[in-house]
């Protein structure tokens, strides 16, 4: 009192935070499909400016397991039930009145007329008395089924597109033969049979297309040397269906390799292999996956090595993290644009032994809801189990197609980026030719002053709807949805923090950064980033004023929060990785990095950034068997780990193994003084000195081995990526 304007102490905090809203956690949405930085947000973004609020979602995840499957909802003759106004899905947060007739949208408050169809009373509580029979207002995850007006067309079949480079480099290092190989030991489990439709291509400066219609004896091969102007040959006979013609992609996956076992051709169309394969499937939409050996150098699209040393090196480095702007790289974006309208994803398979331009070629992934997967200097028999498995993950998971996706926020607040594999169309729209269940993707969310007329100011409801088309043919809507408190004081917000899901949004935001202002500023904003929040969120108020005349300044002797006490070390560790650090990392590897975060799920990103390392020496004899099930195991068959070893040379020792993950590789590291049983139990050898490390592999005729061997499948099972095993030994150039 009597304080006048401007004094300090005017915008002090209030000490004491006001309660915030109290939200059933029934209601809400698994974290598996849909997860905040924070589970409180801010009422104003000064409260602690520096903190990303974000959003990471992954709209049809897995499901963990039997009772944990989503639940299906069809509204029948009613409809799909949606407010009027801003086109939010009914769900657990809305609010009925009117003895049942209106119900209010959580996210706009626009009140909207109840279908005579759906219509139910409501209890003492204005409870509708039909919840238990409603899971769409009792669970924060449902699918609904699409009615027609949900359908541009009727739903497709599914339809895979190869296209396999058959250059000289792919046939001996046998990457042409681990891939027939994978394919056909997929074509069972393809989703969508037994309506599935398939295409083949193979190239390297010139184009085959292979006729698999039912009515030939034998596989027909069109080679096609016009590699600029690009045409297909009998356009109507090279998509087939893959029940029908079966005995005949058998035939031609088991011909390719002896087919081309003397190909000398070293140089690769990649550029007119695609387009031709995108004119077979464009009318129908799908999935094309590329097996690529090198640059594409000739033909339409042929690109030039842009990566010299000098340039990897000077402060223009960065433009080699975005496509090319030359003509080549102006066909490749252009040409995934047009793929993406016409409901067309490209997976791309890169097994370059020299510099590829991913940063070009990925668009073609990046555009369209894609992937890539990245074997750099590919030997297939250090590179084949990893590649098959990817292989096999890819075409055997649960996908759906012809997706769009849109991510909603209630009055008050509103999505302002977004981050993944997608096109946007207009503002918000995104649109995903192809998804699965490892599909990630993230937003930014900030404040809307001009949305927050008629809001309910103290919860901020997110919700993300998913329409697409399931690999079964059903057009179905996903829909997620989590409603957030927000808050007035600094601490209510620190205090809801999760630091995996945040770290996971600030490298995602480093990409970005890398790719626009380089490696070096994006590495300096990670650490600069991270000391405001740290500065910014400290418990308790700051000292307000100055010190008074002849007084020294107070000490700020706030404590970091516990909820943000590892992100310091989480930022340190995540400069020092291959995305970030300050070392010359290949432009290619540093490209795939980038491609990889961007998709990344909270699970995968947590490791990758502080990977987990487990000593394999001294393990307690339970380790590694099947956990009792009234104990934490991991992995399908429910394995029980080691302890967790902090990753600091104090805990390495040189008669000891340690087993280190990344997310994306299993490091296996080996002490000089290992004990010769211990070698003899994991590698069948009591001493590895003359041993080329590359050619160890762990075997099973031992219990270590077993154990050990158990440790990594249940570490595989969490993965969408498989972790191939690199052994390192103590004093190799490789540590």
């Amino acid at each position: 009192p009597g304080m006048a304007p401007g004094l300090p102490g005017m915008n002090t905090a209030p000490k004491t935070p006001t309660p915030l809203p109290v939200i059933n956690p029934d209601f809400q949405c698994s974290p598996r499909y849909l997860k905040a930085t924070t589970g409180v947000f801010p009422r104003s973004k000064s409260l602690i400016p520096s903190l990303p609020l974000s959003c990471v979602v992954n709209p049809v995840a897995q499901p963990l397991g039997a009772g944990d499957e989503v639940p299906e909802v069809n509204f029948g003759a009613c409809g799909v039930i949606r407010c009027k106004s801003c086109r939010t899905y009914i769900n657990p947060f809305v609010k009925f009145v009117e003895n049942g007739r209106r119900w209010r949208c959580n996210n706009c408050t626009h009140v909207n007329d109840v279908p005579n169809a759906y219509y139910c009373t409501l209890d003492s509580a204005g409870v509708r008395n039909d919840i238990a029979e409603r899971p769409e207002l009792q669970k924060g995850q449902v699918e609904i089924s699409a009615p027609a007006e949900y359908m541009v067309r009727p739903p497709q079949a599914p339809v895979f597109v190869f296209v396999i480079d058959v250059s000289h480099a792919a046939v001996t290092s046998g990457m042409l033969q681990v891939t027939v190989d994978s394919i056909k030991a997929s074509l069972d489990n393809l989703p969508g049979s037994p309506r599935t439709q398939v295409a083949f291509i193979t190239y390297d400066s010139t184009i085959h297309y292979y006729n698999l219609k039912q009515t030939l004896r034998a596989p027909q091969m069109i080679a096609v040397p016009d590699i600029e102007d690009v045409y297909v040959p009998l356009p109507d006979d090279l998509l087939v269906n893959l029940y029908e013609s079966r005995d005949l992609v058998d035939m031609l996956l088991d011909s390719l390799p002896d087919l081309f076992a003397n190909n000398n051709e070293v140089e690769c169309a990649l550029g007119a292999a695609v387009s031709g394969a995108f004119q077979i499937m464009q009318h129908i939409g799908g999935k094309m996956l590329v097996f690529q050996m090198a640059l594409p150098g000739v033909g339409v699209g042929a690109l030039a090595a842009r990566d010299a040393p000098k340039a990897a090196r000077a402060d223009k480095a960065k433009t080699l993290f975005q496509p090319a702007e030359s003509k080549g790289g102006k066909f490749f974006s252009d040409l995934a644009l047009v793929m993406s309208k016409q409901q067309t994803s490209c997976n791309l398979f890169v097994f370059a032994r020299q510099y590829a331009d991913l940063a070009t070629i990925g668009v073609l992934a990046e555009k369209t809801s894609g992937e890539i997967f990245y074997y750099p200097s590919f030997d297939a028999r250090v590179h084949g189990e990893q590649f098959a498995s990817d292989l096999k993950h890819d075409l055997v998971r649960q996908s759906g197609f012809e997706a769009v996706m849109r991510i909603r926020c209630s009055a008050g607040f509103k999505v302002s980026k977004f981050y993944g594999n997608f096109l946007i169309r207009g503002q918000d729209l995104l649109l995903l030719p192809s998804v699965n269940s490892d599909t990630t993707l993230s937003v930014d969310i900030e404040h809307d002053v001009a949305g927050k007329e008629g809001a309910d100011s103290n919860i901020l409801y997110i919700q993300s709807a998913l329409l697409y088309t399931t690999q079964n043919g059903e057009r179905r809507i996903r829909v997620n949805t989590i409603a957030c408190p927000v808050g007035s004081h600094t601490s209510q917000i620190v205090d809801s923090v999760d630091v995996d899901t945040l770290c996971n949004v600030l490298a995602k935001h480093a990409v970005y950064k890398a790719r626009h202002i380089g490696v070096t500023a994006a590495r300096e904003a990670v650490r600069t980033q991270c000391e405001a929040i740290i500065r910014e969120s400290a418990a308790g108020p700051a000292p307000t004023g100055g010190p008074r005349y002849g007084q020294q300044p107070q000490a700020n002797t706030r404590k970091v929060a516990r909820s943000l006490k590892l992100l310091p070390l989480y930022s340190m560790a995540l400069q020092k990785t291959p995305l970030l650090c300050g070392t010359q990392v290949p432009t290619d590897l540093r490209v795939y990095l980038m491609h990889r975060m961007n998709i990344m799920a909270v699970s995968s990103s947590r490791v990758f950034i502080y990977p987990r390392m487990y000593a394999l020496h001294n393990m307690a004899p339970d380790v590694g068997l099947a956990a009792p099930s009234n104990q934490h195991g991991e992995g399908n068959a429910h394995i029980k780990m080691p302890v967790l070893t902090n990753l600091t040379n104090e805990n390495i020792q040189s008669d000891g193994v340690f087993l280190l993950e990344n997310g994306m590789h299993i490091l296996m590291w080996v002490g000089r003084a290992v004990a010769p049983q211990t070698l003899l139990d994991l590698f069948g050898v009591e001493r590895i000195d003359d041993i080329d490390a590359s050619l160890l592999r762990i075997q099973t005729s031992a219990e270590l081995g077993v154990r050990v061997n158990n440790i990594i499948t249940a570490m595989r099972d969490r993965r969408s990526l498989f972790l191939r095993i690199i052994i390192v030994k103590e004093g190799d150039q490789m540590e």
